[in-house]
């Protein structure tokens, strides 16, 4: 998991997705920069983004390892931005480690090594994908906005200004 905003925000957002799935490639390119940089930088949402994937999906736990490993370097944003540009190409060579390469230094290079094969890692994504099963997730993406006892999922990609008006009407509903 990696989370973005205030962790305390009066709203969450859980976001499962995968780095293998082409419907979370479209979510990531239209909605993940809004959710990201309009509700979650200003501290109006908390952004918590989790691996969700089907376990026996070898190429979509490589880029779920890829991506919690960029996110331990501090990379998450570059790394995803990287491989879901480049989804179509490393599903067809199974090359995910070296889109990762491409947007690490030379020192990123060699802690993503050590870190690529760390067990921890492993839990790290075993946590995301039992914490998906235990809230339901069939599919990704798939969101999920807390806001006070309510929980409100959305499956697939919203259109931008709906969704937008839906988060804004919530966080102006909050008590202040």
């Amino acid at each position: 998991m990696v989370l973005f905003g205030a962790e305390n925000a009066p709203v969450a957002v859980d976001l499962y997705t995968s780095l293998a799935c082409s419907d979370c490639k479209s979510f990531h390119q239209i909605m993940f920069g809004v959710l990201l940089n309009e509700f979650a930088r200003p501290g109006k949402i908390s952004l918590a983004t989790r691996e969700y994937f089907q376990p026996k999906s070898a190429l979509a736990l490589e880029a779920a390892k890829a991506g919690t490993v960029a996110a331990r370097l501090g990379k998450y944003e570059q790394a995803t931005d990287a491989l879901f540009t480049s989804q179509e190409d490393w599903i067809a060579t199974g090359n995910v480690w070296e889109v990762l390469q491409t947007v690490l230094g030379p020192e990123d290079k060699k802690a993503s090594q050590r870190l690529m094969n760390d067990s921890s890692v492993i839990a790290e994504i075993n946590a995301d994908l039992a914490h998906g099963k235990a809230a339901g997730v069939r599919g990704t993406p798939i969101m999920y906005i807390r806001n006070g006892g309510k929980k409100t999922p959305f499956v697939g990609v919203p259109e931008v200004n709906m969704f937008r008006r839906f988060l804004e009407s919530i966080l102006t509903a909050q008590p202040v």
